[in-house]
Order: C-alpha cells, then sequence, then structure tokens
C-alpha cells in the first residue's frame, strides 16, 4: 500500500491539508506562549521529570550516585524477550552487562549526529512481547546533533550520559568531548532550528540530516546568502542552503505548530526512532519536534509531555458517549489529546467529530489525519487528558 492510499484511507484528501483545518479555526493566531514565556515553561519541565538539568550535574560523583543512575534506568523494566523470543528479567539484564567502570570525573560533550541513547550499552532488540520487533523496549529516545551531554560512566565503546530529560547509553564515537564551558556556550549559542521535515547540512567529511526542531548554530547568519554557515559540534563549519528549511524559532501559534506538523505527514511510525533514526517518528516524537520549532522543548516521552504540560480537561469522570462533544467545545487547533500511551495534535471537528494528526501504529504505521475512533481500542476510549501549553 503506497503512502497516498494510507493517508486517504483515514481521512479524505481536502483534510489532508494544514491549511484546511487553520482557516476552520478562529484562534489559529493567538499566541500561547511569548518568548520569556517559553523559557519559564522549557525550564518547569524538568521539575516533572526528577532529572537533573545537564549543566547541573557535579563535575565528580560518588560510586553510589552513579550506581543509582544507572540502576534506576532499569526501573520500569520488567520481563523482555530478544530476537528469539527468549525471555530475561531486570535482574537478567543487570548481571548481562554488568562490569561498567565509574568515571573519576564527568565528561562533558556534543552528540556529533543524530544516535540512539539507549537503556543497555547495546544495539541488541529486545520487547515487552516474544518477536514483537517494532517496539524496542531498551530504546530511550533519538538524541539530535548538537545536545549536551555530561558522561559518568563506561562499558567498552558505550558511555553512561545525562542528557536534556534523560539517562542513558550513548556511543562513544558519537560524542565530541569538550570542555563544560565550551558544551554550554554551544548549547546556548543555538538560536536557530530545523524548520521543515529535516535539514541536509553540507561538512568538510560528507553530510548530515537533522531533523525538525533542531536547535542549530549558525556563523554571521546572512539572510539574503544563498548558503548559511553551520558550526558544528566539532569545531568545524558546515554549510545548509538558505531555503527556508533553517530559521529563527517561529512564534508558538496553533497556525505554525499544525503547519509544522503536517510537514511530517505520511511519514514512517518509529517506536524512539529507531530503527528509523533520521526519518522514523513516533507519536511524542512528532508533538516533541512540532513544538521544538517554536523554542519549546518537550520531552519526548508522552507521559512526560503530559505532565509537562498543563491539562484543560480530564476524561477520567467524562463518559465516553459525552468525550467527543466535550472536546469539540474545549479543545483548540493544535491542542494535545494524551491516552496513557498516545499522543495526538487537535485539528478541529467535522459535524461533531474530533480529527487530529498524529504517528500511529499499527496498522497505519504511519503519520495521518484520523477520527478518535483509530485503533483496536478507538482511542476516544483512552483519553486522559487535553493539554496546552501555558505557565
Amino acid at each position: 500500500m503506497n503512502i497516498l492510499t494510507t493517508l486517504t484511507t483515514y481521512a479524505p484528501p481536502s483534510y489532508l491539508d494544514a491549511t484546511y483545518w487553520i482557516n476552520r479555526s478562529p484562534n489559529a493566531d493567538d499566541v500561547l506562549l511569548l518568548s520569556d514565556a517559553i523559557i519559564e515553561f522549557n525550564k518547569r519541565t524538568y521539575s516533572t521529570t526528577n532529572i537533573p538539568l545537564v549543566f547541573d550535574l557535579h563535575d565528580t560523583l560518588s560510586l553510589d550516585d552513579i550506581t543509582k543512575h544507572l540502576n534506576d534506568t532499569l526501573t520500569y523494566v520488567n520481563t523482555v524477550y530478544d530476537t528469539d523470543g527468549v525471555a530475561y528479567t531486570r535482574e537478567q539484564i543487570a548481571q548481562r552487562w554488568f562490569g561498567w567502570e565509574p568515571l573519576l570525573q564527568t565528561q562533558w560533550g556534543l552528540v556529533r549526529s543524530r544516535t540512539s541513547l539507549r537503556t543497555i550499552p547495546s544495539l541488541a532488540i529486545f520487547s515487552d512481547e516474544p518477536y514483537d520487533f517494532a517496539f524496542d523496549a531498551f530504546q530511550e529516545t533519538t538524541l539530535d546533533m548538537g545536545t549536551p551531554i555530561a558522561a559518568i560512566a563506561q562499558y567498552g565503546a558505550w558511555m553512561f550520559v545525562l542528557a536534556p530529560h534523560y539517562w542513558g547509553w550513548l556511543p562513544e564515537s558519537a560524542i565530541h568531548y569538550a570542555p563544560k564551558s565550551d558544551v554550554d556556550d554551544y548549547a546556548t549559542a543555538a538560536k536557530h532550528v530545523v524548520l521543515k521535515s529535516h535539514a541536509l547540512i553540507t561538512t568538510p567529511s560528507g553530510y548530515l540530516v537533522t531533523q525538525m526542531g533542531t536547535p542549530l548554530v549558525l556563523d554571521a547568519p546572512d539572510p539574503d546568502a544563498h548558503v548559511l554557515k553551520v558550526r558544528l559540534p566539532n569545531g568545524t563549519q558546515g554549510w545548509v542552503e538558505n531555503n527556508g528549511q533553517v530559521g529563527e524559532p517561529l512564534p508558538c501559534t496553533p497556525r505554525n505548530l499544525v503547519s509544522q506538523a503536517f510537514y511530517l505527514l505520511g511519514q514512517p511510525y518509529s517506536w524512539g526512532g529507531f530503527p528509523q533514526p533520521i526519518w522514523g517518528r513516533d507519536c511524542s516524537r512528532l508533538v516533541k519536534d512540532t513544538y521544538a520549532t517554536t523554542g519549546i522543548t518537550l520531552p519526548r516521552n508522552a507521559d512526560q509531555q503530559e505532565q509537562a504540560t498543563p491539562a484543560i480537561l480530564t476524561f477520567a469522570e467524562i463518559p465516553i458517549e459525552k468525550r467527543k462533544s466535550e472536546i469539540v467545545a474545549h479543545a483548540r487547533l493544535g491542542d494535545m489529546l494524551i491516552t496513557p500511551t498516545h499522543i495526538m495534535l487537535y485539528l478541529g471537528d467535522i459535524d461533531g467529530e474530533p480529527y487530529v494528526i498524529h504517528a500511529a501504529g499499527n496498522p497505519a504505521r504511519a503519520v495521518i489525519v484520523s477520527t478518535l475512533d483509530y485503533g483496536k481500542t478507538p482511542q476516544v476510549d483512552r483519553l486522559t487528558s487535553l493539554a496546552r501549553c501555558s505557565v
């Protein structure tokens, strides 16, 4: 089945255009958060995840602290299955990769290119259900080029790191080490973002592909130049065409959020960005990347996004048969509709039927527009909250 057939299975062709929904919304140009409020919102997201800011980490950590952070990454692991269907307990997983070495001093660095962050120091696939390879239980997220990290332990060619909103294992080859001050300077200098589904950066040794929302450092940006100069994490220079794929963060309005989301329509579903770290997105990565183009830095996981974003409406006490009418009454273009395992962006309603854009799992396995009846168990039955970015 080609992607157009997949998309039109769930919505008519006219619904697959962002302007269709924007023109129906009376609030499309309302500013949700101004720049100062975005800074405050981004700070607050860390308090909901109980994970420290990268630059707040101490230069040295005790062995007990390092051990605790390592053990915490396995807290939510129950029984998992390898690619042969063999079951492993949490204790067996911990034992299999026992033998890591603590670092005497925290090492600071920047991610060289988009890379998977793992629960374990391995790319081996484990799933919560036998042979369910599409959902890797140990894929934490993918880190974009230029993401700051702090490494505190090592296992062979892997480093255990703190990244924004996450602890996890990263291949050491993916890290450019630098003094903490240089890493901080790079992170705070990133004032531009990738605005389209991706941007191709030419480098002295080849090229890098960066996804929507990736912060970039531009050297002497000239809006009239044909090519923009990009400072790479290792200090060298890259180049990207000045064709609208890179720019300053957009105003945080429903119009911009939905327009950005529709750039990703039809892209393949990929849990945690794995095994398609360039093109694939899951539901929460779609939301994260969309909001990142306005300067908002959400965590990647849907449950963390729900914790970080104020609820406009909760559904626990609303009967299923009344939920759609409540959504139509309260939701605005670009709001988040959240279930325990899924997150979607609200578009509007057609004759009282709410529509969303989301990175859907089976059977579509793509970014689609659909009603809330999508799925083996309809999403409307599983809703927990309607949320909107605010402070």
